[in-house]
């Protein structure tokens, strides 16, 4: 047998070594995910893509929209309030215009504070929304952990490489929006003062 026949043979021989090893190590890596006891999800896409958190953020957008309508009206209101202040300034006695000043400004502190408490409300509502989601979505995970006997699940970000058969988010929000299909919002209290 020449060289060059030998290298040929040589590197037949290695293709068919990496072939059955790669063909034993699929069949390996099958056998092993069917029997695996580990899962990876993603929980905070699953919170995002939620069906429940749209319609949550949905309420408090038209919420928030209904509250901001209101906020110009009172601001159109202070400034004609202001003007109105201001043309009695040469008008009224020095110590009847400080008192009706100090009345105005503390009227506009008084609706900063109640708008920054709404705003603050409208934030609580949805970190509120969102825990909800994620202890439900955790009550998902555990039943499906326990359905299909995993021993532990992983946050898809903390692992570098998986197999995709081992991802248990499609099932996860799929549960999750029919879960919370009926979900209702209310109305969040108003905080004005």
């Amino acid at each position: 047998m020449g060289m060059r026949a030998l290298n040929i043979f040589r590197r037949l021989a290695l293709v068919m070594v990496v072939s059955l090893t790669s063909s034993a190590w699929a069949q390996d890596s099958q056998d092993a995910l069917a029997s695996s006891d580990l899962g990876v999800i993603d929980m905070r896409g699953i919170i995002q893509q939620s069906n429940a958190l749209a319609t949550i953020r949905a309420a408090l957008d038209e919420q928030n929209r209904a509250f901001q309508e209101d906020v110009s009206a009172e601001e159109l209101r202070l400034r004609k309030a202001e003007r109105e202040l201001n043309s009695l300034k040469d008008v009224l006695a020095a110590d009847e215009f400080r008192k009706r000043l100090d009345a105005f400004e503390g009227e506009v502190v008084a609706i900063q504070r109640s708008i920054q408490s709404q705003k603050n409300s409208f934030d609580k509502s949805i970190q509120q929304a969102q825990t909800q989601l994620e202890q439900e979505l955790l009550k998902i995970v555990s039943e499906i952990a326990q359905e299909r006997q995993l021993s532990m699940v992983f946050q898809r970000q903390n692992v570098v490489i998986y197999n995709n058969a081992l991802d248990i988010t499609n099932e996860a929000l799929d549960r999750l929006n029919e879960r919370t299909k009926n979900i209702t919002v209310t109305r969040l209290p108003d905080t004005a003062q």
